[in-house]
């Protein structure tokens, strides 16, 4: 099985702070590294490198064996193109457009002073990238962002890992 893994549950892990969402990431990569491969795609281990010297960063992988696939396929690129396609499409039919971190539902902002839209960019390609990677080379997906995931790529398995736990699947009684 193979788990890819977002920047964002990575930064918890690396900073440790507070702790309680550290540990409990730290917990269920480790249940996950029993269960399947630990993987990031480039674009995450590009994001991790603006936080740590590429020794630092290595050292960090290597110590919670996690791989880089270094090898996007096709199917990727286009995938993330149509979904960051259909994302800006969204955006420019509504004048603005933020997500839901957890459900993924079109929030139009406004200036409470003169009710103009707000369209400054919440999402980049790179979110995409990720989730396309996600989509195509693994099982199943942690990240703390459920909305751009969820509704751009919904056949996705996603996790995340700060609220919920990797509990064995039960096989059903007869």
């Amino acid at each position: 099985m193979q788990i890819a893994l977002d920047t964002n549950i990575l930064i918890v892990l690396l900073r440790g702070k507070p702790e309680a969402p550290a540990q409990k990431v730290a917990d269920i990569l480790a249940e996950c590294d029993r269960r399947g491969q630990l993987s990031i795609s480039p674009y995450v281990w590009s994001e991790l490198k603006l936080l740590l010297d590429e020794r630092k960063l290595e050292s960090f992988l290597i110590d919670n064996r996690i791989l880089v696939d270094w090898e996007p396929m096709p199917e990727i690129w286009s995938t993330a193109a149509a979904a960051f396609r259909q994302y800006l499409e969204n955006r420019r039919r509504s004048g603005s457009l933020y997500y839901c971190a957890t459900c993924g539902t079109e929030v139009p902002v406004r200036c409470p002073e003169c009710g103009k839209a707000q369209g400054f960019p919440r999402h980049i390609l790179p979110d995409f990238l990720i989730g396309a990677h996600a989509l195509h080379r693994a099982n199943i997906f942690l990240t703390a962002d459920l909305g751009i995931p969820r509704k751009y790529f919904p056949s996705l398995n996603i996790l995340n890992p700060l609220e919920e736990s990797i509990a064995p699947k039960e096989k059903p009684e007869h």
